[in-house]
C-alpha cells in the first residue's frame, strides 16, 4: 500500500509565499454598492486622470480606458434606474471631462512626436 509522504516545510512555505504574492494581483477594487458610491468613485477617477494625464503613457491610458468603459457600461447599467436627472447629467459631465483629458494628451503627444522628428509642421501655409 502506498503511503503519502509529508511535504517538506520549505515547499509549503514557498507555496504559501507564492499565494500571498499572487492572490492580491487577482483581485479588483470593490465595486460600489450604492449609487452614491458609484458617483463618488467616478468623480475620483476622473479627477485623478485629469491631475495625472500629463504623465500618462499608453499603458496608463489603456488601464484608464478600461476603467472608464466599466464605469460607463456595467456600473452605469446597474445604477441607471436609481439615478436622478441631475445625477445623469453629472455622469455626462464626468465622461466629457475624461474625454477632454484624453484628447488633450493625444494632441500633445502627436505634436511632440512631429516636433521631435523635425518634420514639416502639420499645417503648412
Amino acid at each position: 500500500m502506498l503511503k503519502a509522504k509529508p511535504l517538506p516545510s520549505r515547499f509549503l512555505a514557498g507555496f504559501a509565499l507564492l499565494l500571498l504574492l499572487v492572490l492580491p494581483a487577482c483581485t479588483h477594487p470593490a465595486d460600489p454598492v450604492t449609487k452614491e458610491a458609484y458617483l463618488g468613485d467616478y468623480s475620483t477617477f476622473v479627477t485623478t486622470v485629469e491631475k495625472d494625464a500629463h504623465n500618462y503613457r499608453y499603458r496608463q491610458w489603456n488601464k484608464a480606458d478600461a476603467r472608464a468603459e466599466y464605469l460607463n457600461n456595467a456600473l452605469y447599467d446597474r445604477f441607471a434606474p436609481e439615478l436622478t436627472t441631475e445625477e445623469h447629467l453629472k455622469i455626462v459631465a464626468y465622461r466629457a471631462r475624461y474625454l477632454t483629458a484624453k484628447v488633450t494628451w493625444t494632441v500633445r503627444e502627436g505634436v511632440q512626436k512631429v516636433l521631435e522628428k523635425g518634420n514639416a509642421p502639420p499645417f503648412p501655409g
